[in-house]
Formats: structure tokens, sequence, C-alpha cells
């Protein structure tokens, strides 16, 4: 369904004309490959939406080859980088190919989670945030949702 926009609106987000995965789940969606720029002209779109993976985990690790009842449901259920510094040097190469192909005033919608991986705290959102920056993105908004597992009541 088409998104509900108001008149007045400032900001509009088109619809997505071209779609692209490197994990395409759907014929319609065009494969792309990491590390490999993406097959649009400079300049030449008016919005992206990227969402890329937040899992960091080795595809042979004890709990992937054998997990428990309801374990790395993430895991499994989405792409994992592996070592750690995949998943930052894609977050970096994936921000700064958008900028590139965002016509000037174009928007960039760009979802990520930090998460914690073998003890260690990934804070993705934070990182991705300096990238863009650092690519020449002006970072209009940043919405973080935060989200417990555990009561609030004390």
């Amino acid at each position: 369904t088409k998104p509900v926009q108001k008149k007045n609106d400032k900001y509009i987000i088109p619809e997505p004309k071209i779609l692209m995965d490197v994990f395409p789940q759907r014929e319609d969606i065009i494969k792309i490959e990491p590390y490999k720029p993406l097959p649009l002209e400079d300049n030449s779109v008016e919005s992206v939406v990227c969402d890329l993976p937040f899992v960091v985990s080795p595809k042979k690790s004890p709990s992937i080859l054998n997990p428990k009842d309801g374990s790395n449901i993430i895991f499994n259920r989405f792409h994992s980088f592996y070592p750690a510094s995949d998943m930052l040097m894609q977050y970096k190469f994936w921000i700064d190919e958008i900028y590139r192909v965002l016509k000037p005033n174009g928007i960039c919608v760009f979802k990520t989670q930090s998460t914690i991986s073998g003890g260690y705290n990934y804070h993705t959102s934070e990182y991705s945030f300096m990238c863009a920056l650092n690519a020449g993105f002006y970072v209009l908004d940043k919405f973080v949702l935060i989200f417990s597992f555990f009561s609030t009541s004390f």
C-alpha cells in the first residue's frame, strides 16, 4: 500500500521504483553484490531505504551447529556478518554508495540496530550515523526505539 501523505508534508518519500538486495527473496528484486557499486548512475535517485543486517556470528559457531529450541532466532532469519570488521566495512561502503547515487537533496532512510555478540557491544547505529556525516549527508533526524524484554515495574 502507498504511504498516506498529507498535502502540506514537508518531506515526502516516494514509493520505491527499483528494489535491490544482496539476498533477494523475490524475483522482482535485483541482486547486488557486496562491495560492488550499485547499477545506478551518480545522482540518479531521489530516495533510498537501506536495511543492512546487524547480526555478528560465525556460520559454524557451536550455538549455530547445535541449536537449542528457540535459540538463534535472529541468526536463522537474517544474514549475518563475521568477523565484525566486515559489518563495519560494509556499513561504510553502502552509506558511501548511497550518497553517490542520491540526487542533491535526496533522502536516505537508513535502518540499523546495535547488537551484542560474543559479549561485545556493537554500536552500529552510532557508527552508521558517523559514517553518514563523513560521507557528506546532512542528518536531519535520528529515531531510536528502545525495547526491553524485562518489566519496567520494580
